[in-house]
């Protein structure tokens, strides 16, 4: 005899499935979303944003050369010093810098690593698998770092 209650085991069940992951797929779009914020109001390379649509195959009225790559494409702007590397769905999960002018949570090119070091950790990120990477949740901040100890270019970048 069939359950006039509220359907079988079998839909209520499917139904709570279906619910449940609705619930953590929105939650999980909302979070980066806010994330996203946050982490773009500390970078400062010529406008360039994490995780936006915007096609920049001219920035500061420099025109880019793409490059290919596994998770999609590399515009790279060599008198900016600047790379943003975009996913096969159009958007920006990199930016590079070895512009001084440029900083992503007030460390520029040109900074000591020591110094550089410190800032990031009180921003939150942890130490990564090498001394030069951190880890923020689904960020990646990578610092390149010459034989003086002297930060001479910035990666920022979405990992999943």
């Amino acid at each position: 005899m069939p359950d006039t209650k509220g359907g079988s085991w079998f839909d209520r069940t499917v139904l709570f499935a279906l619910l449940a992951l609705l619930t953590l797929a929105a939650d999980g779009c909302g979070r980066n979303t806010v994330r996203s914020d946050e982490i773009n109001k500390e970078i400062d390379v010529f406008g360039v944003t994490l995780l936006s649509r915007e096609d920049l195959n001219v920035l500061k009225g420099v025109k880019a050369a793409s490059e290919p790559c596994l998770k999609g494409c590399v515009y790279i702007f060599d008198s900016l010093d600047v790379s943003i590397g975009y996913g096969h769905d159009g958007v920006v999960r990199m930016i590079t810098s070895h512009n001084p002018k440029n900083s992503i949570f007030g460390i520029s090119p040109g900074n000591e690593f020591a110094a550089a070091r410190e800032k990031i950790l009180l921003a939150g990120f942890a130490q990564g698998l090498t001394p030069y990477k951190f880890t923020k949740e689904i960020y990646l901040l990578t610092f390149l770092v010459n034989e003086s100890g002297m930060v001479f270019g910035i990666s920022l970048e979405i990992i999943d």
